[in-house]
């Protein structure tokens, strides 16, 4: 039950990271200057360390390495999403050619097949009687 709750308490905060990314930049924008790419990191700690904090609050035994993960899955799902998608749809596009192709060779093999007729049972020997 724990490890499943910090792998969501971990996509929560990897969520909330674009949330909490504009209110952080102007919050800190005029004390330093942050490139975009530096406030996102920032942003994720952020949310990660206040994720912690309610897990320590509500005495839920953390794994730091798990809430990572969740975290990571948090801030790059669609981008996993999106990936698996279109691997489904290379995956489709394959199975309907090879099915397409596997069509027209069957095509060929069926009639020979059809024209074979099963043998023919071989008649039951004839019991001679001494009479």
């Amino acid at each position: 039950m724990s490890f499943i709750f910090n792998i969501l308490m971990g996509v929560i905060a990897g969520i909330g990271s674009r949330y909490v990314e504009k209110p952080l930049g102007a919050m800190i924008s005029d004390k330093i200057d942050l490139p975009e790419a530096d406030l996102r990191v920032l942003a994720f700690i952020v949310a990660l360390v206040a994720v912690s904090f309610l897990m320590v609050l509500g005495s839920v035994n953390g794994m730091p390495l798990v809430l990572l993960i969740g975290g990571a899955l948090g801030i790059f799902g669609s981008h996993v999403l999106k990936f698996g998608r279109e691997q489904k749809a290379a995956m489709m596009k394959k199975m309907e050619e090879r099915t397409a192709s596997a069509g027209n060779s069957t095509d060929e093999v069926e009639p020979k097949a059809a024209a074979k007729k099963p043998a023919a049972k071989k008649p039951a020997a004839k019991k001679k009687t001494d009479s």
